[in-house]
């Protein structure tokens, strides 16, 4: 009897290259993502699929003009990134302070520092235009950052 196992290595998200899946989603759904709240704005992924394992460390910046979040110095000094947030990840407004709730009932608010695992991927691959991300946010970020579920505070 032989059983064929398959090999899935989760990435960064390198340009062009095919990422996982769970078994019924469409090579097209995967990483698509949705804006949720209305200040701030978030964006959030629904992928059940194997997560990318990077490590992303950063600090949550808020953009009171767009009304959005973003990771700063994620991967070195002065290097943005516009985070995607897991599925049940909530906008958070208290005590005039913006930020998310992720899965986990952690707070990361605006100024705070976070850690988590995930990675980066074109913003095509997440079923979005360049453009619409820039008016999403006005900082300059270099990728859409896929968060996983594992963020909290350091």
């Amino acid at each position: 009897m032989i059983f064929v196992l398959p090999l899935i290595v989760a990435g960064c998200g390198i340009a062009g290259e095919k990422q996982p899946q769970a078994v019924g989603e469409s090579p097209d759904d995967v990483w698509k993502v949705k804006i949720i709240g209305d200040d701030p704005r978030i964006l959030v992924h629904a992928s059940s699929g194997v997560p990318m394992e990077a490590p992303i460390r950063g600090i949550l910046i808020y953009d009171n003009a767009k009304k959005c979040l973003l990771i700063k110095d994620w991967n070195g000094p002065n290097k943005h990134g516009l985070p995607v947030w897991r599925q049940g990840t909530e906008p958070v407004y208290e005590n005039h302070r913006r930020g998310v709730k992720v899965p986990s009932g952690d707070v990361i608010f605006d100024g705070e520092q976070f850690a988590a695992s995930g990675g980066s991927m074109a913003a095509d691959k997440i079923g979005m235009k360049e453009a619409d991300l820039a008016n999403l946010c006005k900082f300059n970020f270099e990728y859409p950052m896929i968060i996983n579920g594992d963020a909290h505070r350091v």
